[in-house]
């Protein structure tokens, strides 16, 4: 095998095997192993080109000087960036496809273009159709995402950047290969990819795209002017149909099964809207105010930049509330041109517009309208094109399928016959290519193996096991900090099993890696807080308010320290300050504290706030909303919040199931409501569901008995208050109910058994006394149940003319008729209203008149 074949080969490869390279067991799922794939065969192909025979072409000096001045900025940048690590890995990224570019230059033969282009629009109708697929909801893979539509790209902006850069060079299938199957399978490649990246509402992508093609088409009007020919547009009939059946398709609207929360927002539901949003306001997506801060670091650092990688490092104080949050922060500008200036200076910016100079400048040498030379110099200046104006919303920069894209396309470029080039051309040495690769591929390895164990941490810490989460973090640090977070994982797991002094040293290694990390010195107030320094936990807090003003959960854990301290008037300023439509934590806490100083209506309303009125309701307030209400017997709509807050809690722990005996109790205290109305059978279905809800409540078994025996169904009644009993056998009124019912069927026996029962627990009630010596007098025992009755007298604390009147009853019914009388007499002395009682008492003592009267 030659050099040329190996070349050929090694780029037909990354074209067929990078868009498809993903593995979910990892955080960066799409990103480490295509970088990984791209460095080792990189490397192989290094090797060969040391190893194999063949032609070897030298790379222009130009192109070499400017390749090697942006090499050299971003290699020696870590020495002045603040967190070299980070450089250094982020330099990985990048060796493969600069690296690629050198031996291209040197070994691709221009004649195996076709079968890579061909290679590349294979892969690229893959990838569309699965997308496609994805968008009308018929797909049957099941591939990870954070956005759909996205094929294998993790993200659908990924997919696009790849889509808009990789179309030029799709086209070029159609237009340089020699087999009709080849240019069909171009044209199918460019239409797919085309309706993809309409489905993507990417508008970064689009942009590029037509930025790209205009410039493209000028080029080429230009070159026909130049060699005078005449212009021609006479595509073929099935390329003007597919172009046409591409653009309706693009309209159609999407069938997505899933939903993210970056699938599409409401400006991007369809191709029309997302026009549309380009103008609209809030359509930069705070990329603006992002700019203008990175300006400012810029102006900060002018000549060496703060380092490669190290934007997202210094960038929080620059942010002025424009993206930072406590739970997300950017990791770069979303415009390659800044990021490249403020990471590398103005040097390093200028040697990049240098390589993008030479580049230019090589494609738009003159070459003949229908040449090899100028369909590639073409595409080339799409792609790149592309690329940049990507760049401009985007950081396909940083992503290894479009960055392999444009440097394929500078490749090709680079590979077309250089008649006209003249002066001395340079090459590097041969050694030093495979070294680069060699170290960039075992830390893109390390990078793998911290990914591997992170996402694991990550998936623990978001289930709030902080426990297991450490321990993966540790194990991921064990390969490098890759990740900064991973020392916060750390810290906050020493912190959540309250070994405050670990979780602060893991907290201070965290900021040694992003000082301005404002996470970082919540943590620290957090373990303050945790060891009972308030004042100094209130300098850490403000430390990172300092940092991000919008950091709600610092300003929240500030109100939790000065009510700690007892400054309640602070603590309720803080709340109110942290709280955000998408972080109502506060709230909940806020309503506690009104809840705790008596200001129950204050402390309804704000949980209202947090619980009914945010984006993200705080579910803890339905559960203390339930509690409230049931104090208010709002019994409705305490039920209702508990109802609620167990549908959203997620896992049944032992709040859950004290919000379902909250719901139990709703019910039961609604039931006595709608009963002490009149309304029985709405009563009855209520104590049934407050059984439903927990069964093991006496109260609940307690009230059926009564409606039971409300609609003289004795035997359920009996029932009820036999099962009430058995789960609380000291609950005196089931005993007092329970008697009463065998007395309504009468079994006075067993009532009398029930009421000895009774005695046994409570010997001093009065109205336990009163039944049992009613039944002892209706049984006969006049001794025992006269003494009975004198104990209920002794022990009433109720109106002392109601003694007579419930004497009188029971003498009554025993037949004791004088003695009865002369208790009704008394009652209706002592008794001066004029209500439905004195009318019964009359009504009795009427009816128990001697004949002779």
């Amino acid at each position: 095998m030659t050099r040329q074949k190996a070349a050929v080969l090694y780029v037909c490869l990354l074209v067929v095997l990078i868009p498809f390279a993903i593995f979910p067991g990892l955080d960066e799922f799409a990103l480490l192993p295509r970088l990984a794939l791209f460095l080792g065969l990189t490397l192989v192909f290094a090797i060969c080109v040391i190893k194999l025979p063949g032609e070897d072409r030298r790379i222009p000096s130009g192109m070499l000087l400017a390749l090697l001045s942006f090499w050299a900025i971003a290699a020696l940048s870590p020495l002045w960036a603040g967190n070299p690590f980070r450089s250094v890995y982020d330099l990985a990224k990048h060796i493969p496809a600069w690296v690629a570019f050198v031996l291209l230059a040197r070994t691709f033969p221009i004649a195996g273009l076709p079968i890579v282009v061909t290679c590349h629009a294979t892969a690229g109708l893959a990838v569309s159709l699965i997308g496609i697929a994805e968008f009308t909801g018929i797909s049957p893979f099941d591939i990870p995402s954070t956005g759909r539509p996205s094929a294998t790209f993790a993200f659908r902006n990924l997919a696009a950047a790849y889509l808009a850069t990789g179309i030029p060079i799709a086209a070029l299938c159609g237009l340089v290969t020699p087999t009709r199957w080849q240019r069909v399978l171009g044209l199918a490649a460019v239409c797919t990819m085309l309706l993809f990246l309409a489905y993507t509402r990417a508008r970064a992508s689009w942009f590029g795209l037509l930025a790209g093609s205009c410039l493209a088409l000028t080029m080429w009007l230009w070159n026909q002017y130049r060699f005078q020919s005449r212009i021609r547009i006479r595509p073929p009939l099935p390329a003007v149909l597919a172009i046409a059946a591409t653009v309706a398709l693009a309209f159609v609207p999407d069938q997505l099964a899933e939903q993210h929360t970056q699938r599409f927002d409401e400006k991007k539901e369809s191709l029309t809207a997302t026009i549309a949003s380009i103008s609209s306001p809030g359509g930069d997506r705070g990329r603006f105010a992002m700019w203008l801060g990175t300006l400012d670091m810029i102006a900060d650092a002018p000549v060496l930049g703060v380092g490669l990688g190290n934007w997202e490092y210094i960038y929080p104080p620059y942010d002025r509330s424009a993206q930072i949050y406590a739970s997300s922060s950017p990791h770069r500008p979303h415009n390659d041109i800044l990021w490249i200036w403020s990471e590398l200076g103005t040097i390093g910016l200028v040697a990049y517009l240098f390589l993008l100079y030479t580049v230019y400048t090589r494609c738009l040498r003159p070459a003949a309208p229908k040449s090899t030379a100028n369909i590639v110099g073409l595409a080339c200046i799409a792609s790149t094109t592309a690329f940049l104006g990507i760049g401009m919303f985007s950081f396909p920069f940083e992503r290894v399928p479009p960055e392999l894209n444009l440097w394929l396309a500078i490749s090709f470029v680079f590979a077309l016959p250089e008649q006209s080039d003249s002066g001395r051309r340079y090459r590097l040495p041969d050694l030093l290519l495979p070294a680069l690769l060699a170290l960039a591929l075992v830390t893109t390895i390390r990078h793998i193996q911290f990914d591997s164990r992170y996402i694991r941490a990550h998936i623990e810490f978001r289930k709030k096991n902080y426990e297991e989460a450490a321990k993966w973090a540790a194990e991921a640090l064990q390969y490098g900090t890759f990740d900064h977070q991973a020392w916060l994982v750390l810290g906050d797991g020493a912190y959540h099993r309250g070994d405050w002094k670990t979780s602060v040293k893991h907290y201070n290694t965290l900021l040694d890696y992003h000082p301005l990390f404002a996470n970082g010195h919540n943590g620290l107030g957090l373990a303050a807080y945790g060891e009972g320094t308030m004042n100094e936990a209130i300098t850490h807090y403000e430390r990172a308010i300092e940092i991000v003003p919008r950091h709600f959960p610092a300003i929240y854990n500030k109100g939790l320290a000065f009510e700690a301290l007892g400054e309640v008037d602070s603590a309720v300023t803080y709340y109110r300050k942290s709280y955000n439509p998408n972080y109502p934590k506060p709230y909940v806490n806020l309503g506690a504290l009104y809840n705790s100083i008596g200001m129950v209506d204050s402390a309804i309303s704000v949980y209202e706030s947090a619980a009914l009125k945010a984006y993200l309701p705080a579910i803890e307030a339905f559960y203390n909303l339930g509690n409230l209400y049931l104090e208010q017997k709002e019994f409705a709509k305490g039920g209702d919040s508990f109802l609620t807050f167990m549908n959203r809690w997620g896992h049944q722990d032992s709040v859950w199931e004290a919000a379902k005996s909250g719901v139990a109790q709703a019910y039961s205290g609604f039931g006595v409501q709608l009963e002490s109305r009149g309304s029985i059978d709405s009563a009855f279905a209520s104590y049934q569901k407050a059984i439903e809800f927990n069964p093991p409540e006496h109260l609940n078994w307690f009230n059926l008995g009564n409606i039971f025996r409300e609609k003289a169904k004795h035997k359920d009644a009996i029932e009820a208050y036999t099962r009430a009993l058995e789960i609380e056998d000291q609950h005196v009124d089931s005993y007092n109910n329970l008697g009463m019912t065998y007395r309504d069927v009468g079994d006075d026996d067993k009532a009398l058994q029930i009421y000895r029962r009774a005695m046994e627990v409570d010997p001093e009630n009065a109205i336990l006394n009163f039944n049992l010596g009613q039944v002892l007098l209706v049984l006969g025992r006049h001794s025992e149940g006269d003494k009975a009755l004198a104990r209920f007298r002794d022990r009433w604390t109720g109106d002392p003319a109601l003694v007579h009147f419930h004497l009188g009853n029971a003498l009554a019914q025993a037949n004791r008729l004088e003695e009865a009388r002369t208790k009704y007499r008394a009652f209706l002395q002592a008794w001066e209203r004029e209500d439905e009682l004195r009318r019964s008492a009359e009504r009795i003592l009427k009816s128990i008149r001697p004949p002779t009267q």
